[in-house]
């Protein structure tokens, strides 16, 4: 069979047309996330958890269920596991003197739980990785 996109991400677009909206439904879009955004319009979104939204086109009728990604496409503060990044490790053998596995899941949770409160629908796009954050894919993964 044959696969069709229902969804995008706009990795790192600088600004948004005011056809965007209009020209992805009509390609038969159903949804669309995105990182960048004027940094006060983020933040009254992220207040009022307004960052995911129907993006309704100024072209026409036509609308798009979208998403702003919460920290951009990085992974969440304290959870980059390049060579290039300094957080620690998780350690999971509970033999080991450096076991830290209960207490870094406590964090990722913690850090998880706020993250959904700024989205209406508490759904959220978890993103691991950042720009140029990923120089070596299998220490990371």
């Amino acid at each position: 069979g044959r696969a069709e996109p229902t969804v995008a991400w706009q990795i790192d677009t600088y600004g948004h047309s005011a056809a965007q909206a209009a020209l992805s439904a009509q390609s038969g879009l159903k949804g669309m996330f995105f990182s960048r955004l004027h940094y006060q319009e983020y933040e009254k979104r992220k207040q009022e958890r307004d960052l995911e939204f129907t993006w309704k086109s100024t072209a026409g009728n036509d609308t798009i269920f979208s998403s702003v990604l919460y920290q951009g496409y990085n992974s969440p503060s304290g959870f980059c596991f390049d060579t290039t990044c300094t957080e620690p490790a998780i350690v999971a053998d509970p033999e080991s003197p450096e076991y830290n596995l209960p207490q870094r899941l406590d964090s990722f949770l913690e850090i998880l739980r706020d993250q959904a409160a700024h989205f209406r629908s508490g759904h959220i796009m978890l993103t691991m990785g950042g720009a140029f954050a990923v120089q070596n894919a299998r220490q990371y993964f």
